[in-house]
């Protein structure tokens, strides 16, 4: 016996768990179909008005959150799924990222009575079933498949077609007048998820007589949760009607704007061919600009090369002239000193030498003026040659900077 249970293949945990949301989620959308009938159905007895405490809104209130947990993974790698309590920090982080419901969760985040992240996603139902915009913001949710993806199991309510027709049930509820304290009811937001009870839709089966006697006295009530219903639908087509128009409207708008942008694609490459040629043209001017620059900088190059040769000629002369002119400085210094020495020992001859002495000295400052002349000639020299350079650097940047 033992080696028959151990040879028994083990069933796919995968396969059987897909099964049971597939089962579960068939039964909660046919569950939820009675419930909005039925909410609706008080509603009109009461003048569209639904008690807080109403057995079908509990229900209801129920049968939705369940629809939220259906294959609610959570953030990968916290291992959320195998939790009693998840955390559904994430679905309000979706649901925050839209306008209507951002303002909505803040309201909510005040009150500080709820703590958990479920229970902010109750108040959240109640808040919208308040305004009249759960259809919406619920529509708003389902569209968001990428994000729900990643927290959602494929088999899910959220990411299925039936997602759809929830929605559609939900504009039906737009028309209940509800009025709700969030903050009375803020311990019983933060409970756990509760499960789905189903006695309330599974009745026994009554014999023939009386289920005759009973469906002759329910003839008028069936009428009136026909009418109901057949309101209901007209509402329901009425908006699917004016969602028909309104797309129509923008499909218009944007075949004019393809027509539009088609007109603007065919400008535009001709503009481009335009412009490849006009690029070609450009760059055939700038190889030609490119040749006559080289040749421009070659000559101009050859020029300062030449004016660099006399310069240096001109700068190795006049040093000559500036040494030689020392040399014979020097020697009038020391004719100068032996003419002291001679004026100092032969005072004799002190007249003739005076005169002398006064001529040699006029002949000193004539050579001296000729030193300072040919001194500011050469630093004259020396600055063309200063200038002769920075043009020559000037000249080679601008031609470096043509050719790039």
């Amino acid at each position: 016996m033992r080696s028959f249970i151990a040879n028994a293949p083990a069933p796919n945990l995968c396969q059987i768990e897909s099964e049971t949301l597939l089962t579960e989620k068939k039964n909660i959308i046919n569950i939820l179909k009675l419930v909005v009938k039925d909410l609706i159905d008080i509603s009109l007895k009461n003048n569209r008005h639904v008690d807080k405490q109403s057995e079908y809104l509990i229900y209801f209130y129920d049968v939705f959150e369940n629809v939220l947990n259906h294959g609610f993974k959570g953030k990968k790698g916290f291992g959320l799924g195998l939790l009693r309590n998840k955390d559904f920090t994430v679905l309000l982080d979706i649901i925050g990222s839209k306008s209507d419901s951002a303002a909505c969760l803040n309201s909510i985040k005040e009150i500080t009575e709820i703590k958990s992240s479920f229970g902010r996603i109750r108040a959240w139902i109640r808040m919208c079933l308040m305004q009249k915009k759960l259809a919406e913001n619920f529509q708003n949710l389902i569209n968001e498949k990428e994000i729900l993806n990643e927290i959602y199991d494929p088999e899910s309510i959220l990411l299925s077609d039936e997602s759809n027709i929830i929605s559609g049930l939900l504009v039906g509820l737009n028309a209940l007048d509800i009025s709700i304290d969030l903050r009375s009811e803020a311990l019983a937001l933060d409970q756990p998820i509760r499960t789905i009870n189903y006695s309330l839709y599974l009745r026994e089966k009554l014999p023939d007589s009386e289920e005759s006697g009973i469906s002759e006295s329910t003839d008028e009530q069936r009428i009136n949760e026909i009418f109901d219903q057949k309101n209901y639908v007209e509402e329901l087509n009425k908006k699917l009607e004016l969602k028909n128009e309104e797309l129509c409207v923008k499909l218009q708008s944007l075949e004019k704007t393809n027509c539009a942008l088609g007109e603007k694609l065919s400008n535009l490459k001709i503009e481009n061919v335009e412009l490849v040629a006009e690029i070609d043209s450009y760059k055939e001017q700038v190889k030609k600009i490119q040749e006559e620059c080289k040749v421009k900088i070659e000559s101009v190059y050859q020029d300062v090369q030449t004016e660099r040769d006399s310069f240096n000629l001109s700068k190795n002369s006049l040093d000559q002239m500036f040494i030689d002119l020392q040399k014979k400085y020097f020697e009038e210094q020391k004719i100068k000193t032996d003419f002291e020495t001679e004026l100092k020992m032969t005072t004799t001859i002190k007249l003739e030498q005076e005169i002398a002495l006064r001529l040699l000295e006029n002949e000193v400052k004539d050579k001296n003026d000729l030193v300072k002349l040919l001194r500011e000639q050469l630093e004259q020299v020396k600055g063309m040659n200063l200038d002769l350079i920075n043009e020559a650097k000037k000249m080679r940047l601008n031609i470096r900077g043509k050719i790039h």
